[in-house]
């Protein structure tokens, strides 16, 4: 499990920013689900894109649950990755993020201190994001605490095929040594616009 932090940003950075998370859901269908009540009848969009949640839900899973806010839908996860949700219906407006088609996301990963302290833990999970993305600039950072449980938040800038990006990582302790970490990634043109949506869907993970 070590390696589980560095295998997911490596992932995450492959399907959310080098080939954009659009590029994905396409090319590995993941909009196929049966439509229901709770999806979005969109005139002119293909049968699996009309199925966009109308509401917020509570996304549940054996380990953890949080809630994906309306308009925003889970797709299956890439190895190393425990869950991921897209905002489908999102139409990029710069033209850099259109070319790549890249949408809003955020994802949840598991891994464990391995005897590391908090602080040290930290550390390592920065360097590690430095070595994978030598553009990214970390610009906040704060102690907190969600669900009773100590948390840790980053902000942080990247920059990377002309496309600017506003990268939020919460890390959450679990049970024993157990960390989960929720990435959220949209364009920085946008922050502003999901800021509060961001801390809302964070704030709202709960372990088992």
């Amino acid at each position: 499990m070590k390696n589980k932090v560095l295998i997911s940003i490596i992932i995450l950075v492959i399907l959310g920013i080098g080939i954009g998370i659009g590029y994905y859901v396409a090319r590995s269908n993941l909009l196929n689900k049966p439509s229901t009540s709770e999806y979005q009848d969109r005139s002119g969009l293909s049968p699996e894109a009309n199925q966009i949640p109308l509401q917020e839900y509570t996304l549940e899973k054996e380990d953890f649950s949080i809630n994906v806010p309306a308009g925003w839908k889970e797709v299956p996860p890439s190895s190393g990755i425990s869950a991921m949700v897209v905002n489908i219906g999102e139409q990029p407006t710069e033209e850099a993020a259109k070319r790549i088609n890249f949408k809003s996301y955020f994802a949840v990963s598991y891994d464990t201190l391995a005897g590391k302290t908090r602080e040290k833990y930290l550390e390592d999970y920065k360097q590690k994001l430095r070595g994978v993305l030598p553009e990214i600039v970390f610009v906040d950072e704060n102690p907190g605490s969600i669900d009773g449980k100590d948390a840790y938040f980053i902000e942080a800038n990247l920059t990377q095929q002309g496309v600017d990006y506003k990268v939020f990582l919460v890390l959450v302790r679990g049970k024993g040594d157990d960390v989960w970490t929720i990435s959220f990634n949209t364009l920085e043109s946008d922050w502003l616009k999901y800021k509060d949506l961001f801390y809302q869907t964070a704030e709202s993970f709960k372990t088992r």
